[in-house]
This record gives C-alpha cells, structure tokens and sequence, in this order.
C-alpha cells in the first residue's frame, strides 16, 4: 500500500511537472514581455485588449457547450473520441453563427452605446474566429489529456505564449492603420495555434488514425444526448464563472474609462500568473486523477492537497498587497502606477481564486453539476452587485474592494460546499462497498 501511494505520488508528480514546465515558460515570457508592451501600447490600447478578452471568454463558454469536459471522465476511448468530434464541430460551427450575431447587434442602434460596440464593429471576423479557435483548442486540449499526453500539452503552452507575444510586439512596427490593435490580433491567433498544434502531435503518435476511431454522425448524436449533463448543468455555469471573471472589466468599463480598464486589466494579468502557473494545470490533474477515486481517496487528496496549495502562494501574494505598486512603476513606467495600487486591493481575492482555482473541478468528479450551477450563480450575483455598490459609494477603489471582499466569501462558499459533497460521497461508496 506505502509502495502504490509513493508510485501514486511519483507519477503525479512527473504529470504536474510537465504541465508545470509549460505553464512557468508560458508565464514567464508573458511576464517578462509585459514592461516592452505597456511602453508599445497606451493604457487605453490595454483598456480595449482587456475588453476583447472579457468578452471572448465569455461567449467561448458557447463554443463547446462544455462538452469537452466529457472527454476526460468517458468510460472507454471510444466514446471520448465521440465526444471530442462532437465538440470539434460546435467549434467550428460557432464561427459562423458567432460573426452573423455580431453583424447584427452591430448595425442595431440600440448598441451604439455598448461597452463592446468598437469591437462588433472593427473586428467582428477576428472575434468570431477567436471564439471558434478557443473551442476547437478545448477539444484537443482535453483529448490530449485523455491520452495523457502532459509532454505536449506542456509544450503548447509556451509554443502558444511566444506566438502571441512575437505577433503583439512586431505589430506595432507594421504600418497599418490599426497596428495599434496588435495585441488583440496577437491573443485572436494563438488558439488556433495551439489546436494546430496539437492535432499534428495526436496525428504523430496515430491517435487520430482511423485504426483507433470509430466515427459516425450516430455515435456523436449518441454522445450528445448521453452527456447533455454538461449544456445543461455545466455550459451556465461556466457561463457564470466567465461573466464573473469578466465582470470587472465590463463593469468598469461601462462606468469608467478605457484607461481604468487598462490598469485593472494588467494588474488582474500580473497577479493571475501564480493561478495560471499553477492552478489551472493542476485543476486537469486532480481531475484526471480524482475521476478514477472514490471513498475517501477523494477526501484526502483534497485535504492535503489544499493545505499545500495555501501555502504556496502566501507569500506571493502577501509581497503583492505591501510592494504592488513601487513594483508596477519600476516595471511598467509611471503611468501605470495606478495599476499597481488597484493590484494592491485586488490581491486578497486572486489569492483565494489561487487556492480554490485547483479544487473546482471536483464537483465534475463528484458529478455535482446542479451544486455548482448554483454556486456558480451565487457568486456572479454577488460579485456584480458588490462591483456596482462598490461604485456608487466609493468609485473604482470602492468597486474593487467590494470585489474582493466578494470573490473570498464566494470561494469560501466553494469549499464548504466541498467538503459536503465529498462527506456525502464517503457514505455513498460505503454502502456500495458493503
């Protein structure tokens, strides 16, 4: 038993690693490009490229349906390869659908004033093709993951990074009329990138010959209705948590102006890197893994794990709420020192989202949709509310400590609501077991 458990944590940790290496090259070259682009681009250009990520990430929620999450825990290879063409085609269906929609709320008068109307209006293709790429990377990302294939996924992560960062600096130096948009440009590419990518890696080692699938239009029609578990219960919740990541953005934005948005949008970029570094690679592994526990396996690779992850980013992101913003004027130049106090308050709640960030996957492992559908619409309630009251009694700073004091008690909602399930779960398998 000791020697499965050390062989356990051996091969976590060789998965982790892979996923790790891609994620701290990935993160570090974003950082590191970071102070060239604030002096390439205005604070108002980094308002607008805030804008366009807020609301892809939003509307790419409807790009898979959440389907791909069904790859991961299928039964056999069969049915994920099913379910993964499935999700390949709402990809690229949404390409078309996505640019009809924006046409039309661009030419409607009523929009004239939206937040987002520079955007339906200058760049409706690149959206649209944003939105579809993003869907069509979910789909080989988590067939990837199926075939455990953490050396590659790891790679794409920096592959993808240097591809945006190359393209956002040198863009700047093309003489076109909207170079100044070159970050979005650069963000737009990548995921189409990435899926390329990683079909040519899936192609090489034959995992995508016709010896390992079995495709019918039936066995995607079949996997579609076996699994609408995920449009139904998952795709709003994902909806949910997307519009409440993307709500200080869209929120400020409408209140304030595109430089207020650019500041906050780069001190959410800085202090996300530890979550993205982390957290999101290690979120696929403690789904990966925990679909394939039960009884109290599940219950201690939470408890410990979770300690763990507490204390790695402590001091991180206690430097953050004390230096933010000497730092920010010393990397960025002066005129993003504003930048630097609104991560000063915002520190708090992306340390909350670093911890619980890794752990939301386990209401998938749990299969407790409905849970987390509700969480999920608790907590944008929450958080758009305490934005807008925030707002009203104290401008942006009174936003962003409402913020904050919002996304901490929402993830500490999140854990209890863990721990219930998992106590829930422990009674289930035993009466199983017996």
């Amino acid at each position: 038993m000791a020697f499965s458990m050390k062989l356990n944590l051996k091969t976590t940790a060789i998965k982790f690693g892979h996923l790790l290496f891609g994620s701290l090259g990935s993160q570090l070259l974003i950082l590191v490009s970071m102070p060239v682009l604030t002096r390439l681009y205005t604070v108002d250009n980094f308002g607008v490229y805030g804008t366009y990520l807020a609301f892809v990430n939003v509307a790419s929620v409807f790009a898979t349906f959440r389907y791909e999450r069904g790859i991961v825990v299928a039964n056999d290879i069969a049915e994920a390869y099913s379910i993964f063409f499935l999700t390949l085609l709402i990809a690229m269906l949404m390409i078309p659908i996505s640019y009809t929609m924006i046409l039309i709320w661009s030419d409607n008068s009523l929009w004239q004033d939206f937040i987002l109307k520079d955007l339906f209006i200058y760049f409706p293709v690149i959206v649209a093709l944003a939105i579809g790429f993003s869907g069509a990377e979910s789909a080989f990302r988590y067939l990837a993951l199926k075939r455990q294939g953490y050396r590659a996924l790891g790679f794409t992560q920096i592959s993808r990074s240097v591809l945006m960062v190359s393209v956002q600096i040198l863009f700047v130096f093309v003489v076109l009329p909207m170079s100044e948009y070159g970050l979005i440009v650069g963000a737009a590419i990548a995921p189409g990138f990435v899926a390329l990518v990683l079909f040519l890696w899936l192609r090489k080692q034959q995992w995508l010959s016709s010896q390992h699938i079995d495709f019918s239009f039936r066995s995607i029609f079949y996997s579609a209705k076996k699994n609408i578990i995920y449009p139904k219960y998952m795709v709003w919740s994902a909806l949910f948590n997307s519009l409440t990541n993307a709500a200080p953005i869209l929120i400020l934005g409408g209140l304030f102006s595109n430089a207020v948005v650019g500041a906050v949008f780069l001190a959410f970029r800085i202090l996300m890197a530890p979550t993205r570094l982390i957290s999101l690679n290690f979120s696929l592994v403690n789904l990966q893994e925990a679909a394939g526990l039960s009884g109290k396996k599940m219950t201690y690779l939470y408890q410990r794990r979770i300690k763990k992850i507490c204390l790695l980013g402590a001091i991180p992101f206690l430097i953050a709420v004390i230096f933010s913003p000497y730092i920010f004027e010393i990397l960025f130049g002066k005129e993003w020192t504003k930048a630097g106090e609104y991560a000063r308050l915002l520190s708090p709640a992306v340390y909350i989202q670093f911890v619980m960030m890794s752990f939301l996957t386990l209401f998938t492992a749990l299969k407790a949709q409905k849970t987390y559908l509700a969480w999920s619409f608790g907590r944008v309630i929450l958080v758009v509310s305490a934005l807008l009251v925030g707002a009203y009694v104290d401008g942006i700073y009174g936003s962003l400590i409402g913020f904050t004091i919002a996304s901490m008690v929402s993830y500490f909602v999140a854990h209890i609501l863990i721990m219930n399930r998992l106590a829930s779960a422990e009674i289930e398998w035993s009466k199983v077991a017996e």
